[in-house]
């Protein structure tokens, strides 16, 4: 009894030395839940360009080698680079709609390009994550995550049942995951809607910036519901299809030619003052929402990508 209490005291500790046949089961746990998850991109990727045989195994390959490597530098940190923890490394399925247009258009060699340019400059970016963490409570940020796992397995069933040749199922997937998305999101958007003053209570701010948070907070409660629609249609049911290309276009050009445009129009040219300007900035989702709801009603997405 004392042998297995150790062993478990010594899985939960980074620099415990568990047994072979305790730490092996854990291991191979951690290595089969993601692979799928890992190769499944590439191999979409792939197959949507038309890449060759030697392609195909090259992304792949280098998918498993990068979250290999990525992984080994998450456990060991090198120059401040990982956090210490036993944390498995992959690809992301978010990236594939803008990767497999490069990959149309240019091939592979454009890919890992786009790819390790996209890498720095996360990278650079990840750099001033804590000075805007404060902004972002866990409601948010949780807000956002679920959000975007509910758009995953969307994408899944709905692919699956379009797969299948069930289209009914498939439509049927892709309402109930709206519905969920919506409800889920708006039980916790009221929740930061009464929360936001005691958040901002507990912030180290003047005045002016308490102000200026729990305005930001309000805008964020209805952009969350915005989001609520978008993410799962355009994440997930409309990748479930294979239509990806509307989803690039759509969100590029609400955020590029919409908010961002708007936002810097509102900053520059007509001088309006800070609160304006963010709620411009914030108008992105506001503006993919019709569009999103259109393209999912007009059912072009049903389209099976394995016949």
């Amino acid at each position: 009894m004392s042998d297995s209490i150790q062993t478990n005291a010594a899985l939960r500790k980074f620099d415990g030395k568990p047994s072979f046949r305790a730490a092996f089961p854990q291991a191979m746990q951690h290595v089969l839940a993601m692979l799928i998850g890992n190769i499944t991109p590439p191999m979409l990727i792939a197959g949507t360009c038309g890449l060759t045989v030697e392609e195909k195994i090259m992304l792949t390959q280098a998918a498993m080698i990068i979250g290999g490597i990525t992984t080994l530098l998450q456990l060991f940190p090198v120059f401040g680079f990982g956090m210490r923890l036993p944390n498995v490394m992959g690809v992301a399925f978010a990236y594939m709609p803008i990767l497999t247009v490069i990959g149309q258009q240019y091939g592979i060699a454009a890919i890992f390009g786009s790819q390790l340019i996209a890498g720095f400059a996360s990278i650079f970016i990840g750099m001033f994550i804590g000075k805007i963490r404060r902004f972002f409570p866990p409601i948010v940020s949780g807000t956002v995550v679920m959000s975007i796992g509910l758009s995953a397995a969307a994408g899944v069933l709905v692919g699956k049942a379009i797969g299948s040749e069930q289209m009914d199922l498939a439509k049927q997937y892709a309402r109930r995951m709206i519905l969920l998305s919506v409800f889920v999101t708006s039980a916790a958007s009221f929740a930061m809607f009464l929360l936001r003053h005691t958040i901002v209570g507990a912030m180290s701010l003047g005045p002016e910036a308490r102000g200026y948070l729990d305005y930001m907070l309000l805008i964020l409660v209805f952009y969350s519901l915005a989001q609520a629609v978008n993410t799962p249609i355009i994440v997930g049911v409309l990748r479930g299809g294979g239509d990806t290309r509307f989803g690039l276009i759509l969100e590029a050009a609400a955020l590029w030619m919409g908010s961002i445009l708007m936002g810097a129009v509102g900053a520059f040219v007509w001088k309006l003052p800070v609160k304006a300007v963010f709620t411009l900035l914030m108008l992105d989702e506001f503006i993919k929402c019709p569009f999103a709801l259109w393209r999912y009603k007009s059912r072009v997405w049903l389209k099976n990508l394995t016949r």
